[in-house]
């Protein structure tokens, strides 16, 4: 009887340990087909280049209240679209002193010569920080404080077509 039942637990635990575990959400792909999707996606034609004459970034904004920070990115370039960029933002009062500092990769797409607005996460999640020009929507509260910004693009990613 005795080794009725521990045959059976074995085949039980063979059982058990043969069985495909299901490791996706419902209606995704496996880890495999995710991946083999994003490389057939790729375009193999990109490059990493440094941004001495290559964008220009202006109209920055962010709001007391706002939750994101968003900014115009010019492509001066005429043959190759931008895919990515690695941005540094400093944050500084007015009187000059460094609140923060940050470095941020962005996903985006502008083609040659072209300018589009992109969003970021804003660095001040206590909402008591606007940037100096941004124009007042709301009353500012006497704990309110102005900053002052400056991005540099440390590189971009492009795409040659």
């Amino acid at each position: 009887m005795l080794r009725a039942l521990i045959a059976v637990a074995v085949v039980l635990l063979a059982a058990g340990a043969a069985e495909a575990q299901r490791t996706t959400r419902r209606g995704g792909k496996p880890a495999q087909e995710q991946s083999h999707a994003h490389a057939r996606g790729h375009n193999d034609s990109t490059a990493c280049v440094r941004c001495d004459s290559t964008v220009r970034i202006s109209g920055y904004d962010k709001t007391l209240q706002a939750s994101k920070e968003s900014f115009f990115v010019t492509n001066l370039m005429d043959s190759a679209s931008i895919t990515r960029l690695h941005l540094t933002l400093s944050y500084s009062d007015i009187g000059g002193r460094s609140l923060h500092k940050r470095s941020i990769d962005v996903d985006c797409h502008i083609p040659c010569a072209e300018t589009r607005r992109i969003d970021i996460p804003s660095w001040d999640r206590q909402h008591v920080y606007f940037y100096r020009l941004s124009e007042p929507r709301r009353r500012v509260t006497a704990a309110a404080a102005p900053y002052d910004v400056a991005i540099a693009a440390d590189s971009v990613v492009v795409s040659i077509p």
